[in-house]
């Protein structure tokens, strides 16, 4: 008794489904806060089932865009639909490379 479902939709300012957004759930209610997290499938939906009534802080993310953060209160009368609009964040990202340097260690010291 108590639980419900949380659900929403990710999407651009044009309303395009964001695919693979990382959306977290964090509790304010338990200590210490751990957060629960899915991501969005191909329609831009995600969805928290079994979620405990209390005071939730809702974290979306994807590469390219912009953060979304949004805190609300849960009731164990009712379930939550959330939209979130991302938008395109204006960074750059460079070519990465690794490199590494080989050291010898003596015999003595293995």
């Amino acid at each position: 008794p108590g639980i419900v479902r949380m659900r929403g939709q990710v999407g651009s300012p044009s309303l395009t489904p964001i695919v693979a957004a990382a959306v977290g759930l964090s509790s304010f209610s338990c200590l210490p806060v751990r957060e629960v997290g899915v991501t969005t499938n191909a329609l831009g939906e995600f969805s928290f089932d079994s979620t405990p009534p209390g005071r939730y802080l809702l974290r979306v993310r994807r590469l390219g865009y912009q953060q979304v953060r949004e805190t609300f209160q849960l009731r164990p009368d009712c379930g939550v639909v959330a939209t979130a609009l991302l938008v395109q964040h204006k960074m750059v990202l460079d070519d990465c490379g690794l490199t590494y340097q080989e050291r010898r260690v003596p015999w003595w010291k293995r």
